[in-house]
């Protein structure tokens, strides 16, 4: 048994020897294997991770995870986001969903939010948070209203894995 890992893009661990012990435990008390992550948001003392197996929270003071018995639409978490009130926003293969205290409660509102396969969550330096999906192009939602781009907005595909931000605030979308 080789251990669990998780490495930032240059090889550097991600998580200190105390939270991995602490995942480490709660992986085997739980009967579970190492999560396979796909998508990680990194806080002062927190690490959030979506995986096949929905949303996991690892800090000093435990593991906690998320599923679809605690609102996800779907265990299959490809992205987690906070907007700038603070929320942690999920994006699943089956729509998005926002933390409310102890449950995620679907979105439904806003064109393409709960029909989409959403794999990407980028917070732009307005504070807006976009979403690429798989097929449905990008939504950005700005704390009110939602915003739907996709290839007869002119992107270039509507499978959007990617969204940055250049210097002087435009946003790019890869596909």
């Amino acid at each position: 048994d080789a251990g669990l890992g998780v490495l930032d893009s240059v090889g550097n661990p991600v998580l200190d020897d105390r939270w991995k012990v602490q995942l480490e435990r709660y992986l085997e008390v739980e009967g579970l294997g190492a999560p396979h992550i796909l998508g990680l948001l990194r806080e002062k003392d927190v690490l959030w991770f979506g995986s096949f197996e929905g949303v996991w929270r690892v800090s000093p003071d435990g593991v906690r995870r998320w599923g679809r018995e605690n609102g996800l639409p779907s265990n299959q978490t490809h992205a987690l986001i906070r907007d700038r009130r603070g929320a942690l926003w999920a994006a699943t293969e089956r729509g998005l969903a926002r933390l409310d205290g102890e449950h995620f409660v679907t979105w439904e509102e806003g064109p393409m939010a709960q029909r989409q396969w959403f794999v990407e969550a980028h917070r732009d330096s307005r504070g807006v948070v976009w979403f690429g999906s798989w097929g449905g192009g990008v939504l950005g939602f700005d704390g009110e209203a939602w915003t739907a781009l996709d290839s007869r907005d002119g992107l270039l595909d509507d499978r959007i894995y990617a969204v940055q931000e250049r210097g002087d605030g435009a946003l790019v979308f890869g596909g």
